[in-house]
């Protein structure tokens, strides 16, 4: 079960609506979270066997887009990462919860 359709499945057995947009356009990402009560964003950073990871940041646009998303409304952030990473968006008050879901292991 992924992180979304375990989500999708527990808020519907609640009668809550779920928008779901997984995309790389920003523009409907933030459509979406205009029209939500709460928006909860799922990111993950990538690591590769015998690589240092290049940056402590979720990929591609993680950071930016969590930041647009809060000044929208109230945002709960998943993180799927292998280990630490920044989170400069922690103190905006719209941030109302992260969760940093590490990876399983072997």
């Amino acid at each position: 079960v992924t992180p979304r359709d375990g989500i999708e499945e527990r808020a519907q057995s609640f009668g809550v609506e779920v928008i779901s947009r997984s995309t790389v356009m920003v523009s409907t990402s933030l459509e979406a979270a205009r029209q939500a009560d709460l928006t909860v964003f799922l990111g993950a950073g990538i690591s590769r066997e015998n690589e240092d990871r290049p940056a402590l940041t979720m990929d591609f646009w993680a950071h930016s887009l969590i930041e647009k998303l809060a000044a929208e409304g109230p945002v709960v952030v998943l993180m799927q990462t292998p280990g630490a990473v920044m989170t400069p968006w922690r103190d905006h008050p719209n941030v109302t919860a992260i969760a940093a879901l590490f990876l399983a292991g072997e």
